[in-house]
């Protein structure tokens, strides 16, 4: 199993030139929010649990980077050797003095790549939760309907199950807020969300288009905006070709899930122009306003066709980083303005 970690995809990105002091206290912070807050050993009542997530976490980024596994398994302690829990394991790992074999920048993506993983499993586990709590509903209610206590043990059960669902969901939004913090006090350019840390170097656009956005296509209906937006921010940040095609691309994924969410989809479209016909359609109500479409109808003009084609004899159509970001923040800003008027 292939897995997508930080220090292979910005292998090519340099971020940092030297190991600092602040570097070495942010590796530690950021082992006691995996280690204590994200899967603590009493997780879900179970600390099994939180040993098999941290040690899928191990694994996989150690198969990634080409070791056999993170840190020292076991430790020796007054002449005998003893197994080391999985939990000690990585954060002696991510708080490993730093070593001239590795570059700076390598050693620090490496283990920016636990903390990535880490969050990630621990957010799709949160998601897995959240979405099966319907069917964890009705399988209460089936177990309890007929025992004594009857209507009112099962309401209490489900109360409690609920409950604990949603405190499982804040306690992790609460990690991913202190993540965020964490990194801007460390002066890193980077940002953690829907299971990957980007490179973020402007601060307010980063609180007013970015943070914005990634919450709004945090729910399943818009999986695949978000799927394409962090492709497209992938590759800005490592200065590679097409960029704004996977941006527009997600805008246009938001433009055909509000018209099929509207009823407004007659079948006959065939690209991101007719959905956006269908959106300032005065039959349709106008969803968005005439100026609005001549503006999204340039903007798929300029920064998508010439990347979704072809370009034959003629030059290969390219972006600067600077025109590659504007790409994606117009479109996450058109995003979150399409969505917000729902």
């Amino acid at each position: 199993m292939i897995t997508d970690v930080f220090s292979i995809r910005y292998e090519d990105t340099p971020i940092w030139s030297a190991f600092t002091e602040r570097d070495r206290r942010f590796l530690v912070q950021a082992a006691k929010l995996v280690t204590e807050q994200l899967f603590p050993r009493t997780y879900s009542g179970d600390s099994e649990n939180a040993d098999a997530s941290l040690k899928t976490v191990n694994d996989r980024v150690a198969t990634e980077i080409g070791l056999l596994h993170l840190g020292q398994p076991w430790i020796q302690l007054s002449n005998q050797w003893h197994k080391r829990t999985i939990a000690d394991q990585l954060s002696g790992f991510m708080m490993d003095t730093f070593q001239d074999a590795f570059s700076p920048d390598l050693f620090m993506k490496i283990r920016i790549s636990v903390v990535e993983l880490a969050f990630r499993i621990r957010e799709e586990q949160v998601a897995a939760l959240k979405e099966s709590l319907p069917a964890r509903k009705a399988d209460l209610k089936a177990r309890f309907a007929k025992t004594s206590g009857g209507i009112a043990t099962t309401v209490a059960q489900l109360n409690k199950l609920e409950a604990q669902t949603q405190s499982l969901n804040k306690m992790f939004e609460e990690a991913v807020i202190e993540l965020n913090e964490r990194m801007l006090r460390a002066h890193f350019p980077l940002s953690y969300h829907r299971g990957f840390i980007q490179i973020s170097n402007d601060a307010t656009v980063a609180a007013i288009v970015e943070k914005p956005f990634w919450a709004l296509v945090s729910a399943p209906l818009w999986e695949n905006v978000a799927i394409d937006m962090a492709r497209a921010v992938d590759l800005r940040d490592n200065n590679k070709r097409d960029a704004s095609l996977y941006a527009s691309k997600a805008l246009e994924s938001t433009l055909k899930i509000i018209s099929d969410k509207k009823g407004w989809t007659t079948g006959h479209e065939v690209g991101p122009v007719n959905y956006v016909n269908n959106l300032v359609s005065k039959n349709n109500g106008r969803f968005i306003e005439v100026w609005e479409q001549e503006s999204l109808h340039k903007l798929f003009s300029d920064a998508r066709s010439p990347f979704g084609h072809g370009p034959g004899t003629a030059p290969m159509p390219s972006m600067t980083p600077q025109q590659a970001s504007w790409a994606i923040e117009v479109s996450m800003s058109w995003i979150k303005s399409l969505i917000n008027r729902l």
